[in-house]
């Protein structure tokens, strides 16, 4: 079965967006990181693995709404290639 979180590493902050938040803290820069990410997310379709919104459909409330956002790191597709199975030119034109 698919795993969503691994039980031992569950609210331990070790993600790579929590690794970035404590680097950038130890350079003392101003910033704050949100990670807004999903599990199984896809940028195309909504997922099948998780109950969530393909990006697409999330990329708007889930940053662009956000308050003072002025840089993002859109880590998606690998679900997309490796579940739904979609070809180069669909998940190119779902990044446009």
């Amino acid at each position: 079965p698919y795993l969503i979180e691994d039980p031992e590493t569950l609210d331990l902050d070790q993600r790579y967006p929590d690794f970035l938040r404590r680097r950038l803290e130890a350079a003392d820069l101003p910033v704050f990181v949100s990670n807004a990410g999903i599990g199984g997310n896809q940028v195309v379709h909504d997922s099948v693995l998780t109950p969530s919104e393909a990006a697409l459909h999330r990329v708007e409330p889930d940053v662009l709404d956000q308050a003072g956002v002025t840089d993002v790191i859109f880590w998606e597709g690998i679900n997309d290639i490796g579940i739904s199975g979609i070809d180069a030119a669909e998940l190119t034109d779902g990044y446009a």
